[in-house]
């Protein structure tokens, strides 16, 4: 394997389900959350082979996305809007769907405690077969009710106001994430610095399953 090796962990973050996004008191999120004039560092240098087990962390993503996009933004900074609210910045921005659960997202623990501004899109907040919370933090008054296709993707962004330079994209519809983001990446109006992709892992590296 190209990759580090771990340090402290040997294998990956567990992964679990919950419903509200809480911050462990031993952590304190002015330490844990990347500044917002984060740039990338120069001279820049290949990173992601230094990586592993060790960068995840999980406190309110459902596994250890939480560490894993830390390390990214840590690496490759915020857009170039992105900057301190008190002198005249903005806030990082994400784009995630599906978000059936608030509090359980890869933006749940940057939305609540980094504070960064964003949208969360599901077809059905709230429902799903596989636990789902109609009750949950956030279902009703924060998420956008839409209905994503490859189709309509770059059309609802643009209804709902999307940066075009945003900071982190996440896909999880769990039946056309990949031709979602084909769509994204062919039409080219917007630019996420970052994108999390939803996959399935029981399929061989070398199987074509679009």
């Amino acid at each position: 394997c190209p990759h580090k090796l771990p340090i402290i962990q040997r294998n990956f973050v567990g992964c679990g389900e919950h419903d509200i996004c809480t911050m462990p008191d031993e952590i304190d999120p002015r330490g844990w959350c990347i500044p917002f004039d984060q740039r990338p560092a120069y001279p820049r240098v290949p990173f992601l082979l230094n990586m592993g087990h060790d960068d995840e962390e999980r406190i309110c993503s459902q596994c250890g996305q939480d560490g894993v996009l830390r390390s990214l933004f840590r690496m490759v900074g915020f857009r170039d809007a992105a900057g301190p609210i008190e002198a005249g910045g903005k806030s990082p921005f994400f784009v995630e769907f599906g978000a059936r659960k608030p509090g359980m997202l890869n933006s749940a623990v940057i939305r609540e405690y980094c504070l960064w501004d964003g949208i969360l899109i599901d077809g059905q907040p709230g429902e799903t077969p596989h636990g789902g919370c109609r009750d949950c933090p956030g279902v009703a008054d924060i998420v956008r009710k839409e209905f994503i296709t490859a189709e309509n993707v770059v059309e609802l962004f643009l209804k709902h106001s999307v940066p075009h330079d945003f900071d982190l994209l996440t896909i999880d519809t769990d039946y056309n994430d990949y031709w979602i983001w084909h769509a994204l990446l062919t039409n080219g109006t917007f630019r996420p610095r970052i994108v999390a992709v939803d996959f399935n892992p029981d399929h061989p590296m070398n199987a074509a399953k679009v």
